[in-house]
């Protein structure tokens, strides 16, 4: 692997500066979120599309995914576990339907849908229909890889009860591998394919082809092999070019539930050809608790992003927070217009010196110059356009702002949450409660929740970082571009390592 991939496994997350101030410091190298600066003059640049995000319904969703066909094969497999002398320790049936870009895992009742059309992950749960982001999904693939290997530097992992692993059986389980595996595939008289990991050992994985399904549908089970079974992404290398399902699959596992190794073996019993829609048909969005973020402001946050996502037309425009600027202009309002304006360039982009510069732009130039002699606006905007390097500076002038119930309030919050984090994990608590009080007060600002999954992300809770991150792409401000592209650009990170985990391409 090539050293731009290995930064991706040492990875620190890092924090990206609010969009009116400083970044403190020079970016993290090695960060996968490293930050990108909002490109006010990039419309020629194609952008990516939007995410078939957690706001969406079910029709909102079949129509994000259109076209499409009702083409599916549905699959019946016997699923036998034994242990390394052959004894058997269980059976199992497992349904999965092959259709139209998606595989739809029936192992418990509804169960779930990969839909690599839209890199969706839908759970059918009794809260209704759960909307995850595949790349959340394998970012926390990576993050696990991360921690157990120190980054793939060891070559062996102890697990409980004094139990220790190959590095290769944790890349089994999480889908993740640095550096490519040394195997010695074989195909047997009877046309068995077998890949062991030395020319007389025994095979990893061991495959019958039949002459059943279309080289789509095997491409379609490979991927769902990728996310569900502790299978190396090596070991199902020859299955890209594959022709038709395996009549049955053989794999050995090493694992803390199997520290003395298992064998699992998948047999086909049936498949039958349907004419089938997409499984999301009239079933409920879940809500934002049933995301289980690992704190409350973050649900909050989510139930307020997703409610905004899904009224577009009620974003603030230009000429609102104009009115607004003008409205605390005319109260004697010096920082409360000065904050409102830093509130809009969260919504429309940081000032840059252009050729064509905005109202915008133009009012806040002009709040500055009015505010010249005003101790009180002065200490503000020092405070502000002195960035991140002083966040206690930054904190201590934002105090008297951060109530406020309007957007100069969401500006305040925004840019002290961003304060905390840089202070550190001590004040977590502060962090989050700031970053979910901007929200609410201006729910439409697509880099509050930017920032707020970055934040996420740093902390661990990876899957409602991408919450977030989806929800930032959906609102219909022009900083959600900014979102649009660093989203796809982490995505292109992820893919690099572990391609099997998407769609073939980046169109689906």
């Amino acid at each position: 692997m090539t050293s731009s991939f290995r930064v991706v496994f040492i990875a620190v997350l890092a924090l990206a500066g609010p969009a009116a101030t400083a970044q403190p410091g020079e970016p993290d190298p090695f960060a996968i979120f490293s930050p990108q600066p909002f490109q006010a003059q990039a419309e020629e640049q194609a952008l990516p599309d939007r995410p078939a995000a957690l706001h969406l319904d079910a029709a909102a969703y079949n129509e994000h995914r259109a076209p499409q066909t009702r083409d599916a094969l549905v699959t019946r497999w016997q699923v036998e576990q034994f242990d390394l002398e052959g004894n058997r320790l269980g059976s199992a049936a497992r349904d999965l339907v092959l259709g139209d870009r998606y595989v739809h895992d029936r192992d418990d009742g509804a169960g779930k849908v990969y839909d690599f059309a839209t890199g969706r992950i839908l759970t059918f749960s009794e809260n209704g229909v759960l909307n995850r982001p595949i790349a959340g999904h394998v970012h926390r693939q990576m993050d696990t890889y991360n921690r157990f290997t120190a980054g793939g530097t060891r070559d062996e992992i102890a697990g409980p009860g004094g139990a220790v692993f190959e590095r290769f059986w944790i890349e089994s389980a999480m889908g993740v591998r640095i550096n490519p595996a040394i195997l010695e595939p074989r195909q047997l008289d009877s046309g068995r394919m077998e890949a062991p990991r030395t020319p007389d050992g025994p095979p990893i994985f061991s495959w019958m082809p039949s002459e059943t399904g279309t080289p789509e549908q095997i491409d379609l089970l490979r991927r769902w092999m990728r996310h569900t079974l502790p299978i190396h992404q090596d070991v199902l290398d020859p299955f890209a070019q594959a022709a038709h399902l395996p009549q049955s699959f053989e794999f050995l596992v090493f694992s803390p539930s199997s520290p003395d190794g298992r064998r699992e073996r998948w047999t086909l019993q049936d498949s039958i050809p349907v004419a089938r829609d997409f499984p999301w048909t009239s079933e409920a969005q879940a809500p934002a608790a049933a995301y289980s973020a690992s704190a409350e402001p973050l649900t909050r946050m989510l139930e307020t992003g997703i409610a905004a996502a899904a009224v577009p037309e009620d974003a603030p425009s230009e000429g609102d927070f104009l009115r607004f600027a003008q409205y605390f202009a005319q109260g004697g309002d010096l920082p409360g217009r000065y904050l409102s304006l830093v509130q809009a360039s969260h919504h429309f982009g940081a000032c840059t010196p252009s050729e064509s510069v905005s109202e915008i732009c133009r009012m806040t130039s002009g709040s500055l110059a009015s505010g010249l002699g005003n101790q009180e606006f002065e200490r503000l905007s020092a405070a502000v356009n002195g960035g991140l390097g002083n966040a206690e500076t930054m904190l201590d002038t934002l105090t008297p702002y951060r109530s406020r119930g309007d957007h100069a309030g969401a500006a305040a919050n925004l840019l002290s949450a961003q304060a905390y984090a840089v202070r550190g994990n001590r004040y977590d608590v502060q962090a989050l409660e700031a970053f979910a009080r901007a929200a609410e007060l201006d729910p439409h600002a697509p880099l509050t929740y930017w920032h707020a999954g970055r934040f996420a992300a740093s902390r661990g809770d990876i899957e409602t970082a991408w919450l977030l991150f989806d929800i930032a792409q959906s609102l219909r401000a022009a900083t959600a571009d900014t979102a649009l592209r660093d989203a796809a650009a982490l995505e292109q990170r992820l893919r690099a390592v572990s391609p099997d985990f998407f769609a073939p391409d980046a169109d689906g």
